[in-house]
């Protein structure tokens, strides 16, 4: 009996200062070639905190020890008592892997006529859904030599040359849309489009540039670009 007191008293000084404690726990990752556990270091890509929360409140004679554990006085006649629930729970971020092929173009036309150059392409898979919106350089321009007609055209898992022609001067065929149409529909955030709306997903983006060199334009050299601006969906 004396014991019993004795560890309910001890129980009701440990009590205050038994609080949340947590505590960083590493994360390890499958490696295939030497088959082995591997720490995963950058917190970034995996983290895991452990807490204890078992107050000693609920058995009077269950008394935390630091370092050691948690000692219980159990009843003489056998009796079930059921210790705290371990729960784990996971939260995978979104994550997104995208290859770009073609950064930097320099072309070179001798004579006048319609062009286009052979597409670049933005292969991505991600688990999630993913928002966009795009800026561009306007028309291609040089300093002093005035805007060559320019337009941006894409297929999505489909490498084939477009089919259509260019449009007349400022307008947009369907396939087609020039530099100054894209800025204004799809420039900012709040135009943004939807890539995919959520899930695995796995897609093939071309893109084409086209151009029109006229017969009165002047030599010289001439340059564009695009941004892509991209988010998750929440």
């Amino acid at each position: 009996m004396k014991k019993v007191i004795l560890l309910s008293m001890l129980a009701l000084l440990l009590l205050g200062a038994i609080g949340l404690a947590q505590t960083n726990l590493p994360i390890f990752t499958w490696n295939a070639t030497p088959g082995s556990w591997v720490e995963v270091t950058n917190a970034t890509f995996a983290d895991a905190t452990g807490s204890n929360t078992w107050s000693t409140g609920a058995l009077s004679t269950s008394v935390q020890v630091p370092g050691i554990g948690y000692f219980m006085v159990l009843p003489a006649t056998p009796t079930w008592f059921k210790l705290p629930r371990i729960n784990w729970t996971l939260n995978v971020s979104q994550w997104i892997y995208i290859s770009v092929q073609y950064l930097d173009y320099l072309m070179h036309v001798d004579v006048p006529g319609d062009y286009t150059v052979d597409s670049f392409s933005i292969h991505v898979m991600t688990n999630g859904g993913v928002f966009a919106y795009f800026q561009t350089g306007g028309n291609l321009s040089g300093n002093d030599a005035g805007s060559i007609p320019t337009w941006l055209g894409y297929k999505v898992d489909d490498a084939t040359a477009p089919a259509l022609g260019l449009p007349a001067n400022g307008d947009n065929n369907g396939f087609w849309y020039d530099m100054a149409y894209i800025n204004a529909n799809y420039g900012s955030p709040a135009n943004k489009i939807t890539l995919y709306p959520g899930g695995w997903w796995e897609h093939t983006f071309y893109g084409w540039l086209g151009f029109r060199v006229d017969y009165q334009q002047p030599k010289g050299e001439y340059t564009t670009w695009l941004d892509i601006y991209i988010q998750s969906d929440p």
